[in-house]
Protein backbone atom coordinates (compact mmCIF):
# COMPACT_ATOMS: atom_id res chain seq x y z
CA UNK A 1 0.00 0.00 0.00
CA UNK A 2 1.43 3.25 -0.92
CA UNK A 3 0.21 6.53 -0.32
CA UNK A 4 1.92 9.92 -1.88
CA UNK A 5 2.84 12.60 1.30
CA UNK A 6 2.83 15.01 -1.71
CA UNK A 7 2.27 15.69 -5.46
CA UNK A 8 4.36 13.60 -7.35
CA UNK A 9 5.69 14.68 -10.65
CA UNK A 10 7.34 12.13 -12.65
CA UNK A 11 5.83 8.72 -13.28
CA UNK A 12 7.77 5.74 -11.19
CA UNK A 13 7.70 2.20 -11.46
CA UNK A 14 7.29 -0.40 -8.81
CA UNK A 15 9.91 -3.39 -7.82
CA UNK A 16 8.59 -6.06 -5.96
CA UNK A 17 11.85 -8.20 -5.07
CA UNK A 18 12.66 -11.19 -3.33
CA UNK A 19 16.28 -11.40 -2.62
CA UNK A 20 19.04 -12.99 -0.08
CA UNK A 21 19.20 -11.44 3.33
CA UNK A 22 23.48 -11.55 3.54
CA UNK A 23 24.65 -9.61 0.39
CA UNK A 24 21.15 -8.28 -0.86
CA UNK A 25 21.47 -10.52 -4.04
CA UNK A 26 18.31 -10.81 -6.37
CA UNK A 27 16.44 -13.87 -6.50
CA UNK A 28 13.71 -12.71 -8.31
CA UNK A 29 11.73 -9.70 -8.94
CA UNK A 30 8.17 -8.18 -10.25
CA UNK A 31 8.65 -4.95 -12.49
CA UNK A 32 5.31 -3.08 -12.45
CA UNK A 33 5.41 0.60 -15.04
CA UNK A 34 1.92 1.66 -13.42
CA UNK A 35 1.86 0.99 -9.56
CA UNK A 36 -1.78 0.53 -8.64
CA UNK A 37 -2.74 0.51 -12.57
CA UNK A 38 -2.74 4.41 -11.80
CA UNK A 39 0.86 6.77 -13.02
CA UNK A 40 2.19 7.94 -10.63
CA UNK A 41 1.91 11.19 -11.09
CA UNK A 42 -1.59 10.71 -10.71
CA UNK A 43 -1.85 9.26 -7.40
CA UNK A 44 -4.08 11.53 -4.51
CA UNK A 45 -2.24 12.67 -1.13
CA UNK A 46 -5.50 11.71 0.57
CA UNK A 47 -6.03 7.92 -0.52
CA UNK A 48 -3.92 4.76 -0.76
CA UNK A 49 -2.91 2.56 -3.80
CA UNK A 50 -2.89 -1.04 -3.77
CA UNK A 51 0.18 -2.13 -5.64
CA UNK A 52 0.08 -6.21 -6.14
CA UNK A 53 2.72 -8.21 -7.44
CA UNK A 54 3.31 -11.53 -7.83
CA UNK A 55 6.76 -13.09 -7.43
CA UNK A 56 7.60 -16.62 -8.26
CA UNK A 57 10.40 -18.38 -5.93
CA UNK A 58 12.76 -20.11 -8.85
CA UNK A 59 12.82 -24.00 -9.03
CA UNK A 60 16.62 -24.25 -8.22
CA UNK A 61 16.33 -21.40 -5.20
CA UNK A 62 18.64 -22.69 -2.67
CA UNK A 63 16.94 -23.69 0.66
CA UNK A 64 17.59 -20.75 3.05
CA UNK A 65 15.69 -17.47 4.25
CA UNK A 66 15.43 -15.08 2.10
CA UNK A 67 13.68 -11.44 2.20
CA UNK A 68 10.57 -9.81 0.61
CA UNK A 69 11.91 -5.87 -0.41
CA UNK A 70 9.76 -3.01 -2.45
CA UNK A 71 11.11 -0.19 -4.33
CA UNK A 72 9.99 2.95 -6.75
CA UNK A 73 12.08 3.91 -9.23
CA UNK A 74 12.28 6.50 -12.05
CA UNK A 75 12.44 4.16 -15.45
CA UNK A 76 14.27 7.17 -17.43
CA UNK A 77 17.76 7.01 -14.38
CA UNK A 78 16.95 3.86 -12.93
CA UNK A 79 17.45 5.33 -9.63
CA UNK A 80 15.50 4.23 -6.66
CA UNK A 81 13.42 6.53 -4.44
CA UNK A 82 15.56 7.37 -0.69
CA UNK A 83 13.60 6.99 2.21
CA UNK A 84 14.12 9.98 4.40
CA UNK A 85 16.80 9.07 6.96
CA UNK A 86 18.14 6.24 5.65
CA UNK A 87 21.64 6.47 3.66
CA UNK A 88 23.20 4.20 1.16
CA UNK A 89 21.42 0.85 0.06
CA UNK A 90 19.13 0.20 2.89
CA UNK A 91 17.13 3.25 1.93
CA UNK A 92 16.37 2.83 -1.75
CA UNK A 93 14.11 -0.35 -0.84
CA UNK A 94 11.71 -1.14 1.93
CA UNK A 95 11.93 -4.56 3.72
CA UNK A 96 8.69 -6.42 3.70
CA UNK A 97 9.37 -9.22 5.65
CA UNK A 98 11.50 -12.87 5.18
CA UNK A 99 10.49 -16.19 3.50
CA UNK A 100 11.86 -19.08 4.04
CA UNK A 101 12.35 -21.60 1.59
CA UNK A 102 12.34 -25.55 3.12
CA UNK A 103 14.38 -28.17 1.74
CA UNK A 104 12.09 -30.73 0.34
CA UNK A 105 13.83 -33.54 1.91
CA UNK A 106 16.36 -34.09 4.28
CA UNK A 107 19.77 -34.33 3.37
CA UNK A 108 20.96 -37.84 1.97
CA UNK A 109 23.48 -39.52 4.29
CA UNK A 110 25.08 -41.35 1.85
CA UNK A 111 26.25 -38.15 0.65
CA UNK A 112 28.15 -36.89 3.67
CA UNK A 113 30.82 -38.41 6.22
CA UNK A 114 29.39 -38.37 9.49
CA UNK A 115 31.80 -37.05 12.71
CA UNK A 116 29.42 -39.14 15.67
CA UNK A 117 26.76 -36.46 15.43
CA UNK A 118 28.17 -33.75 18.32
CA UNK A 119 25.92 -30.85 19.18
CA UNK A 120 27.50 -27.55 19.86
CA UNK A 121 25.94 -25.52 23.06
CA UNK A 122 22.97 -27.80 22.84
CA UNK A 123 21.61 -26.56 19.94
CA UNK A 124 23.39 -27.19 16.35
CA UNK A 125 23.84 -30.34 15.43
CA UNK A 126 26.32 -31.49 13.17
CA UNK A 127 25.02 -34.03 10.70
CA UNK A 128 28.63 -34.63 8.80
CA UNK A 129 31.14 -33.15 6.17
CA UNK A 130 31.99 -33.56 2.27
CA UNK A 131 35.59 -32.72 0.94
CA UNK A 132 36.42 -32.20 -2.51
CA UNK A 133 39.92 -34.10 -2.63
CA UNK A 134 42.26 -34.93 0.34
CA UNK A 135 45.34 -34.31 -1.87
CA UNK A 136 45.86 -30.55 -2.72
CA UNK A 137 48.79 -28.45 -4.43
CA UNK A 138 49.48 -24.49 -3.24
CA UNK A 139 47.36 -22.01 -4.66
CA UNK A 140 44.20 -25.08 -5.03
CA UNK A 141 40.78 -24.32 -3.61
CA UNK A 142 39.42 -27.09 -1.05
CA UNK A 143 36.13 -27.51 -1.44
CA UNK A 144 34.36 -28.21 2.51
CA UNK A 145 31.19 -28.13 3.31
CA UNK A 146 29.53 -28.94 6.76
CA UNK A 147 25.96 -30.09 6.85
CA UNK A 148 23.98 -28.71 9.96
CA UNK A 149 21.14 -29.33 11.87
CA UNK A 150 19.10 -27.03 14.47
CA UNK A 151 18.42 -29.23 17.08
CA UNK A 152 15.59 -26.74 19.02
CA UNK A 153 15.14 -22.77 18.21
CA UNK A 154 18.62 -20.25 17.83
CA UNK A 155 18.37 -16.83 19.15
CA UNK A 156 21.88 -16.15 18.40
CA UNK A 157 23.58 -15.42 14.68
CA UNK A 158 26.79 -17.73 14.97
CA UNK A 159 29.66 -17.87 12.59
CA UNK A 160 31.03 -20.71 11.77
CA UNK A 161 34.74 -21.30 10.99
CA UNK A 162 36.99 -24.03 9.33
CA UNK A 163 40.47 -23.97 8.83
CA UNK A 164 43.74 -26.08 7.60
CA UNK A 165 45.79 -26.59 10.42
CA UNK A 166 49.60 -27.69 10.31
CA UNK A 167 51.54 -30.05 12.46
CA UNK A 168 52.35 -27.50 15.05
CA UNK A 169 48.80 -26.73 15.11
CA UNK A 170 48.93 -23.13 13.31
CA UNK A 171 46.14 -21.89 10.87
CA UNK A 172 47.40 -21.67 7.59
CA UNK A 173 44.02 -20.89 5.92
CA UNK A 174 40.79 -20.29 7.01
CA UNK A 175 37.25 -19.26 6.49
CA UNK A 176 34.33 -17.54 9.04
CA UNK A 177 31.52 -16.52 7.88
CA UNK A 178 27.38 -17.23 8.87
CA UNK A 179 26.37 -20.17 7.34
CA UNK A 180 25.83 -20.16 3.71
CA UNK A 181 28.27 -16.91 3.35
CA UNK A 182 26.33 -14.85 5.79
CA UNK A 183 22.64 -15.49 3.69
CA UNK A 184 21.57 -18.54 5.95
CA UNK A 185 21.76 -16.96 9.62
CA UNK A 186 21.32 -19.90 12.41
CA UNK A 187 18.51 -17.75 14.05
CA UNK A 188 16.47 -18.34 11.06
CA UNK A 189 17.09 -22.02 11.23
CA UNK A 190 13.70 -24.50 11.36
CA UNK A 191 14.02 -26.95 14.29
CA UNK A 192 15.07 -30.53 12.51
CA UNK A 193 15.88 -29.07 8.64
CA UNK A 194 19.60 -29.95 7.29
CA UNK A 195 21.34 -26.70 6.16
CA UNK A 196 24.39 -27.69 3.89
CA UNK A 197 26.46 -25.03 4.39
CA UNK A 198 30.26 -24.72 2.21
CA UNK A 199 33.08 -23.23 3.29
CA UNK A 200 36.00 -23.32 0.25
CA UNK A 201 39.35 -22.82 1.45
CA UNK A 202 42.08 -21.48 -0.77
CA UNK A 203 45.37 -23.12 0.02
CA UNK A 204 48.27 -20.35 0.25
CA UNK A 205 50.34 -20.35 -2.99
CA UNK A 206 53.08 -20.61 -0.76
CA UNK A 207 52.36 -23.50 1.32
CA UNK A 208 55.30 -25.86 1.81
CA UNK A 209 54.37 -29.26 1.38
CA UNK A 210 53.79 -31.62 3.50
CA UNK A 211 50.32 -33.38 5.88
CA UNK A 212 47.78 -30.51 7.43
CA UNK A 213 44.14 -31.09 8.50
CA UNK A 214 40.86 -29.69 8.90
CA UNK A 215 39.35 -28.14 11.78
CA UNK A 216 36.06 -26.33 12.70
CA UNK A 217 33.58 -25.05 15.20
CA UNK A 218 31.50 -22.70 15.62
CA UNK A 219 31.37 -18.95 17.95
CA UNK A 220 29.26 -16.10 18.59
CA UNK A 221 31.24 -13.22 16.34
CA UNK A 222 29.95 -10.85 18.85
CA UNK A 223 31.68 -11.92 21.65
CA UNK A 224 34.60 -14.49 19.90
CA UNK A 225 32.99 -17.31 22.61
CA UNK A 226 32.91 -21.17 21.09
CA UNK A 227 30.10 -22.89 21.59
CA UNK A 228 31.08 -26.61 23.18
CA UNK A 229 30.78 -29.75 20.91
CA UNK A 230 29.72 -32.75 22.78
CA UNK A 231 29.11 -36.46 21.53
CA UNK A 232 28.65 -40.10 22.71
CA UNK A 233 31.72 -41.75 23.27
CA UNK A 234 33.56 -38.38 24.05
CA UNK A 235 35.44 -37.78 27.16
CA UNK A 236 34.24 -34.40 26.91
CA UNK A 237 33.32 -31.42 25.15
CA UNK A 238 35.26 -29.81 22.51
CA UNK A 239 35.83 -26.01 21.26
CA UNK A 240 36.62 -27.07 17.83
CA UNK A 241 36.30 -30.64 15.83
CA UNK A 242 39.92 -31.53 14.20
CA UNK A 243 39.36 -33.96 11.40
CA UNK A 244 42.57 -35.73 12.03
CA UNK A 245 41.72 -38.73 10.76
CA UNK A 246 41.81 -37.08 7.47
CA UNK A 247 44.94 -35.82 6.52
CA UNK A 248 45.30 -33.16 3.84
CA UNK A 249 48.23 -33.77 1.82
CA UNK A 250 49.66 -30.73 0.49
CA UNK A 251 51.80 -31.73 -3.06
CA UNK A 252 54.72 -29.56 -4.25
CA UNK A 253 53.53 -27.15 -6.76
CA UNK A 254 53.36 -28.81 -10.37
Amino acid sequence: YWRPLRPLQKDYRSLGMIARVGDQGLLNQDDRPNPGKTPTHAWRADQYVIDQHTISVPAQAPPMVYQVQVALYDPKTLAHLQQSGITGWQGEQVILARIHVERPAPVDPSTYHSVGDPVFGGTIGLRGYTLSSAQVHPGDKLDFSLTWRAERPIATDYTIFAHLIDAKQNQVAGSDSMPRDGNFPTSTWLVGEDVVDPHPLIVPANLAPGAYHLAFGVYDAKTGQRLEATAQGWAGPRSQIDLDEVPITVEPSQ
